[in-house]
């Protein structure tokens, strides 16, 4: 039994961020710049979240509770360390090999 397949052509009358998105250089661009912002966004919460275990742990003898806090700030910090070492480490493909991946406008 022979099976039928409809394929649509994707542009940006069917979906307007398709024109936007043209080649994948663009889409890796958009995707890492809103990494590094929502990474940021994420590690100035953890350093909230951090402050409020180590004064909570301040007035507790708990070893436990000192212990939380740091591994949260930690965590955050490194995270946040290996997110722009990714922008970094395209940044170096991009030029050791000459193809544009990142659009970058300074």
């Amino acid at each position: 039994m022979p099976s039928v397949v409809h394929a649509l052509d994707i542009n940006e009358t069917v979906f307007p961020p398709a024109g936007y998105f043209v080649d994948f250089a663009k889409l890796i661009n958009s995707l890492l710049s809103n990494l590094i912002l929502l990474a940021a966004i994420i590690l100035f919460l953890l350093v909230i979240v951090a402050g409020f275990q180590m004064i909570q742990a301040a007035g507790n003898s708990d070893p436990k509770a000192l212990e939380k806090w740091r591994k949260t700030l930690t965590f955050g910090a490194v995270g946040f360390v290996l997110i722009l070492a990714s922008y970094v480490i395209m940044l170096f493909i991009q030029k050791i090999t000459g193809i544009t991946i990142l659009d970058i406008d300074f």
